[in-house]
């Protein structure tokens, strides 16, 4: 009797300590150009993303020209992006040369709703 209330008593502890957030690395993204918008006034915006995840490639692409559109300067810095079932954190840069626009977001931390985190690696290449 002792035995099994001990065994049941380390199995429910084991399933408290088990739902802690798992970090994983990944070495391996998805890189290149997502979209290219050209606009009224002649300029062309170029938005690519590096080190993506290829479920994110699309909805991030989009948050981060919207982003752009709302600031509209050439700057770097370090931001988050929200999508449906994950949090994105990574370097934003803007680049310009008269008449086109490189917007470029390099992925460095996928935080997964289901408590994955995922963390690029560029060690491995």
């Amino acid at each position: 009797m002792k035995f099994s209330i001990i065994l049941f008593l380390f199995l429910f502890s084991g399933i408290g300590f088990c739902q802690t957030q798992r970090i994983e690395k990944y070495y391996f993204g998805k890189s290149g150009i997502n979209t290219i918008i050209s606009q009224p006034s002649g300029e062309t915006i170029v938005v690519s993303t590096f080190n993506s995840r290829p479920s994110l490639i699309k909805k991030i692409a989009e948050q981060v020209f919207a982003y752009y559109m709302s600031h509209l300067a050439d700057w770097q810095e370090k931001t988050t992006f929200t999508v449906d079932d994950a949090v994105v954190s990574g370097t934003f840069t803007v680049k310009r040369s008269e008449k086109l626009t490189a917007i470029d977001f390099f992925y460095e931390k996928v935080e997964w709703k289901n408590g994955l985190t995922e963390i690029y690696d560029p060690s491995k290449k």
